[in-house]
């Protein structure tokens, strides 16, 4: 699922384009000093040396973080997604977002950055896997070991052994300018680099994180980066923290030279009346034939993905992968698939996602 919800997201990136400026600016004010970040007359936020010691956050309701994303492959611009930290759960913050699209895409994708937080060590889950990167205290020279499942394109996937080593840097580049942290890489053991990351005093979080893709041996070749665009206090206003369900997660191939699939109802799911939205993606890629498959709602209003390709070369393959983000229409939906001629692949994944709002 984590790859694979990677790679949907990128898609959604892709499609939508880059947002808007980002809304939420840093901290202007911080003449008051939170207690951890205090040392010896030291504010660690600008005075954070070499020999100390970070321990976890001390996040506050209505504090707020920008975070913008780019995926390898997406646009240029990337989108913008604005946290706040809205509930106090004992062990654990509630992070939301004053966006009801990222609201919705967080429901469906485990967007790691929203959600449930613990607060000894800022994990959740991420793409529906663990998401783990820190462990409090952070000092220079610390090293930890954690399984980190990564996966294929398709879902499939297997759990690595990822060590992290933890470097000071003076000058870590944030919204602010330079400020001092700690760098952290997580690698395989084959020492290949999955991830680069921070934790800055002065933000309370990261300035920039970096998945990397092991499929490709270039360095530079990232899934994703998460870049801070700061971190700010006393946050109001409406937030939205929306619930999914998974309806349908279904990928099907290879129709084999020649073959032809009936095209009468493939698969369906029932959408409650209690959603708020549908989100889908489907796909069909097809080698010298045709792939088609279609969405039908309740009321057999259409979502159709057709592949027409004319080479059996695996790379040339044509591949149509399409989004549904509609208002939920409650009653079975129906999946309706035929394949001629050459090989072709499809699948169609889908949720149904009820939205909750409430304002801090």
């Amino acid at each position: 699922m984590r790859t694979f919800a990677i790679v949907l997201l990128m898609g959604v990136a892709a499609m939508a384009g880059c947002t808007e400026a980002p809304q939420i600016q840093s901290v202007t004010d911080k003449s008051d000093v939170p207690s951890n970040l205090l040392k010896e007359g030291r504010d660690l936020r600008k005075e954070l040396l070499a020999t100390d010691v970070i321990e976890a956050p001390e996040w506050h309701l209505g504090d707020h973080f920008g975070h913008h994303v780019f995926f390898t492959g997406g646009p240029d611009g990337g989108f913008h997604i604005n946290t706040i930290v809205v509930k106090d759960q004992g062990d654990k913050w509630l992070l939301a977002t004053d966006d009801k699209q990222m609201a919705k895409l967080e429901s469906v994708f485990d967007i790691p950055i929203i959600g449930e937080i613990v607060k000894k060590d800022l994990s959740s889950t991420g793409f529906g896997s663990a998401w783990e990167p820190y462990k409090f205290p952070l000092k220079q020279g610390a090293t930890w070991t954690r399984k980190v499942m990564v996966g294929d394109t398709f879902g499939g996937g297997e759990e690595i052994t990822v060590k992290y080593d933890v470097v000071y840097n003076p000058a870590i580049t944030t919204p602010d300018g330079d400020r001092p942290g700690f760098d952290i890489f997580g690698r395989t053991e084959d020492g290949k680099l999955l991830y680069a990351y921070d934790f800055v005093p002065d933000i309370q979080w990261y300035a920039h994180f970096y998945e990397y893709d092991l499929t490709t041996d270039a360095p530079e070749d990232y899934n994703f980066h998460v870049m801070s665009m700061g971190h700010g206090t006393g946050w109001t206003g409406a937030y939205y923290v929306d619930i999914s369900k998974v309806l349908l997660a279904d990928d099907h191939g290879m129709v084999p030279p020649g073959a032809y699939v009936d095209p009468k109802p493939y698969l369906s799911a029932t959408v409650d009346a209690s959603a708020t939205y549908v989100y889908a993606f489907a796909y069909s890629a097809a080698w010298m034939g045709v792939q088609e498959t279609i969405v039908l709602d309740p009321d057999n209003n259409r979502h159709e993905f057709q592949a027409i390709g004319k080479d059996l070369e695996e790379e040339n393959a044509a591949v149509t992968v399409g989004e549904i983000d509609v208002p939920a229409k409650a009653g079975e939906w129906k999946v309706v698939a035929a394949g001629a001629g050459g090989a072709a692949v499809w699948g169609v994944h889908m949720w149904q996602v009820t939205e909750t709002t409430a304002t801090l």
